[in-house]
């Protein structure tokens, strides 16, 4: 309907894959082989282009990176649905990983929040923090030995924010 509609070619594309098309078309640098961009927010994804392309895989699921079987949570019923690693690396999981260690006192707490209480010395947040940061290590590392990318891009509300940076380095 919208090809006909518009007249002209139509793609319906994953905001991922945007997203890291869009990272490529910005990119002042001409970028061979492999590039990649993990999408960090609310869920965790990543797109995967060569050589510009976007790869989608034999059945489309290529980037579903959530899904990666890196943590020992196969248990829990989420994990189905969100995936492993999604359940540790994501603005949610990282909402979560405060709540439980500073208590229930704390409901509603966003991971921007936590990102700027960590820089500003908060020893419960720079712990939770950095214990965040070395599970979100272990998923760039395996995608980065899977793949070999020329580069990973962080993107998405929590992997743009440039607090979560200093201690992934």
């Amino acid at each position: 309907l919208l090809r006909q509609h518009l007249k002209c070619p139509v793609r319906i594309e994953n905001d991922v894959n945007l997203a890291g098309l869009g990272e490529l078309d910005c990119t002042a640098d001409d970028v061979d082989g492999i590039f990649v961009l993990i999408s960090l927010g609310t869920g965790l994804g990543m797109a995967i282009l060569h050589e510009g392309h976007v790869i989608r895989g034999a059945h489309g699921r290529a980037g579903e990176i959530a899904f990666l079987p890196l943590f020992n949570n196969h248990d829990n019923p989420d994990a189905r649905i969100h995936g492993s690693s999604e359940l540790m690396t994501s603005g949610p999981a990282l909402e979560r990983r405060y709540v439980e260690r500073v208590g229930a006192g704390q409901s509603e707490v966003s991971a921007a929040s936590i990102l700027e209480l960590s820089n500003q010395g908060d020893s419960i947040a720079s712990e939770v923090v950095g214990d965040f940061a070395t599970d979100l290590s272990r998923v760039i590392v395996s995608v980065v030995t899977v793949l070999d990318p020329t580069r990973v891009v962080l993107a998405g509300g929590l992997g743009a924010n440039p607090l979560l940076l200093q201690p992934l380095l």
